[in-house]
C-alpha cells in the first residue's frame, strides 16, 4: 500500500479481526518420565504437537525452542523430545510471552506433580533433588545452569508458608518454569555526552512496555552521574538509531544494556584521558567511579572536566557500545542460551465444590533475575505475567467451527483476566546473585513467571479436591464436571483438609 501510494500507510484492524490474525499456539503434550525410588528422575519422554495454523511465520520456531528446553530444569540422563509443527486451516500462530514453553511446561510439571504422589514424596522435595545445580549441564551442548535456583525454589515455599495447615476446600501447587534466552544477538548503541553535562542516548531495542528506556537511562545516569532527567533515550526510530537485531527473547536489559554500558565506560576513557592532560598526571593514575574522577590530589565530576576540557570550542564526548552473541554452527537452536528465565510458581487456592468457582487465596511467584537494575519494574512484569498466565489458566482459547474458523470472536465471547479474576494476595520476589552476562549482573526477566501459572493452579485444585484436569482452560465447568466424575476422590482430599486444618 504505502508502495502503490508513495507515502506511509497505516493498517488498522478491528478486534475481530485481530483475533483472526495471530494467537499463541495450542498444544497436546504427552509425558513419560521413570524415577527410582528415592525420586531421582532416569529418563523422560515427550511428545509434543503444536497447532501452527494456516501459515508458518514464526512459530515453528518457538515450537523447536519450547521443546528443546521442555524437560525442564532438571537432571534428565536419558530424553527423547519429538515435536511436530502441524498446518491447519485456523488461524496462525506467532510468538507470544514464553516462546513455546508454557505448552510442555503444563505437561511436564502436571508428571512432576503425579510422580510426587505416586512416590509419596513432597512435590518441593522431588523438585530439589532433581534441580540442576549452578553450573551443572543439565540440556547436552548447552548453557549450564546459570543460578542457584534451589534458593529461588525455597524463597516461594516460604512465602506460601508450603507445609503449614490448610482449612477444608483449599490446597497448595508449586510449579518450575525455564526458558532459554536469546542464542544469537547484535546491538549497538551510541551515548553523547554534550558540554552543558546533558545526555542523548540511542538505542534500536523497541520499547513496548517492558521498561528498557528507563533501564538505559539507568545505566548511563549510574556509569556518568549525571542526573536521569538529563538524558533523553532516542529509541526505535531506524534513521537515527544504530543497528540493533530485534527487541525479543528478553535480550535487551542483557544485549542492548551490555551495549549502553560500554559505550558509556568509553565516554569514560576518554574523559579520564582529557582530565590526565589538564592535571599532567598518567591516566592510570585516575579512577572512574559513577561518575567521578578519583584524582591523586581528590575527587572531580565527569561533568566538572567537561568545560576545561573541552575548551573554548566545546563540542561533546561520544561512546560507541556494541554487544554481540555470535551463531555456533551445529547447535540445534543456532546458539546455546545467552541466560535462562528461571521462576517458581507457588498457590493456595480454594475450589467450591458446588459450583468448580475457583479462587486463588495467594500467588507466589519468584524469579532468579541476577540483579534486578529496577526493583520496581522486574516485580512489575512478574507480577504482570502471572496475571497474564492465569488467563490461559483459567479462562482464554478459542472455539473452532469445523471450517476452521473462531466462533468466539471479541472481546465479551473470549474472556481475559479482569481485576475481578486476580489472587486475593499476589506476592513477588526475586533472587539475586549478580550471576548473569548483562549490566551488573543482571539477566533477562519477564516471561518466566507465566511458564509455569497453569502447572501451579492445577496442582493446588488436586491438592484441594483430589481431582486431575489435563486440558486448560480450567473453567468452572470443566472443574465441576471433574469433581462430579469422581466423588470418591473429592471426598478423600475432603477428609485429608479436614485433617490438615487447625484444631
Amino acid at each position: 500500500m504505502a508502495l502503490r501510494a508513495g507515502r506511509p500507510a497505516r493498517l488498522i484492524l478491528t478486534l475481530e479481526e485481530t483475533f483472526q490474525a495471530v494467537r499463541r499456539m495450542s498444544a497436546e503434550v504427552r509425558v513419560r518420565t521413570g524415577f527410582l525410588s528415592d525420586g531421582t528422575i532416569t529418563f523422560r519422554e515427550i511428545e509434543a504437537d503444536y497447532l501452527l495454523g494456516a501459515y508458518a511465520d514464526i512459530a515453528d520456531r518457538a515450537a523447536s525452542k519450547g521443546s528443546h528446553i521442555s524437560c525442564g530444569p532438571y537432571r534428565v540422563p536419558a530424553a527423547r523430545i519429538v515435536a511436530r509443527s502441524i498446518l491447519s486451516h485456523t488461524p496462525p500462530a506467532t510468538a507470544f510471552r514464553g516462546f513455546g514453553a508454557p505448552q510442555p511446561n503444563w505437561a511436564v510439571e502436571s508428571n512432576m506433580d503425579d510422580a510426587a504422589r505416586a512416590l509419596g514424596l513432597d512435590p518441593v522435595e522431588l523438585r530439589l533433588r532433581n534441580l540442576a545445580r549452578k553450573g551443572e549441564t543439565f540440556i547436552p551442548g548447552d548453557t549450564p545452569a546459570d543460578g542457584e535456583w534451589e534458593q529461588t525454589v525455597r524463597r516461594a515455599a516460604e512465602l506460601i508458608g508450603w507445609g503449614t495447615p490448610l482449612p477444608a476446600g483449599r490446597g497448595r501447587g508449586v510449579a518450575l518454569g525455564i526458558k532459554s534466552g536469546p542464542t544469537t544477538g547484535l546491538s549497538y548503541s551510541t551515548v553523547r555526552l554534550l558540554a552543558d553535562g546533558s545526555v542523548i542516548l540511542y538505542a534500536g531495542t523497541s520499547d513496548m512496555g517492558q521498561g528498557s528506556r528507563t533501564l538505559f537511562a539507568q545505566i548511563t545516569a549510574e556509569e556518568l552521574g549525571i542526573p536521569i532527567d538529563r538524558i533523553t533515550v532516542v529509541m526505535g526510530d531506524t534513521a537515527v538509531v544504530p543497528y540493533d537485531q530485534q527487541t525479543s527473547a528478553s535480550r535487551s536489559t542483557v544485549l542492548m544494556g551490555n551495549a549502553v554500558l560500554q559505550a558509556c565506560r568509553e565516554i569514560q576513557a576518554k574523559v579520564r584521558a582529557m582530565a590526565a592532560r589538564l592535571h599532567g598526571i598518567s591516566e592510570t593514575a585516575i579512577v572512574v567511579e559513577h561518575g567521578i574522577l578519583r584524582l591523586p590530589d581528590g575527587p572531580i565530576s565527569i561533568t566538572e572536566i567537561l568545560k576545561p576540557g573541552l575548551g573554548s570550542l566545546g563540542g561533546e564526548v561520544i561512546g560507541n557500545g556494541e554487544s554481540r552473541k555470535e551463531a555456533e554452527p551445529g547447535h540445534p537452536l543456532s546458539g546455546s542460551a545467552a541466560f535462562y528465565e528461571f521462576n517458581c510458581t507457588a498457590v493456595e487456592a480454594e475450589v467450591d465444590e458446588d459450583t468448580g468457582a475457583v479462587v486463588l487465596v495467594r500467588h507466589v511467584t519468584v524469579s532468579d533475575v541476577g540483579k534486578a537494575i529496577n526493583p520496581l519494574q522486574v516485580r512489575g512484569q512478574d507480577e504482570g505475567a502471572a496475571i497474564q498466565g492465569l488467563g490461559h489458566t483459567f479462562m482464554e482459547h478459542y472455539i473452532f467451527d469445523e471450517s476452521g474458523r473462531i466462533r468466539n470472536l471479541g472481546a465479551i465471547d473470549y474472556r481475559i483476566p479482569t481485576s475481578m479474576d486476580l489472587p486475593v494476595d499476589l506476592q513477588s520476589d526475586v533472587i539475586e546473585n549478580a550471576d548473569g552476562p548483562g549490566p551488573y549482573g543482571a539477566k533477562g526477566m519477564s516471561e518466566g513467571a507465566l511458564i509455569c501459572t497453569a502447572a501451579a493452579v492445577a496442582a493446588a485444585i488436586r491438592d484441594a479436591t483430589g481431582v486431575v484436569i489435563r486440558d486448560l482452560p480450567l473453567t468452572p465447568e470443566r472443574v465441576w464436571k471433574a469433581l462430579s466424575e469422581r466423588p470418591q476422590a473429592t471426598a478423600a482430599a475432603r477428609e485429608t483438609a479436614q485433617r490438615r486444618a487447625p484444631g
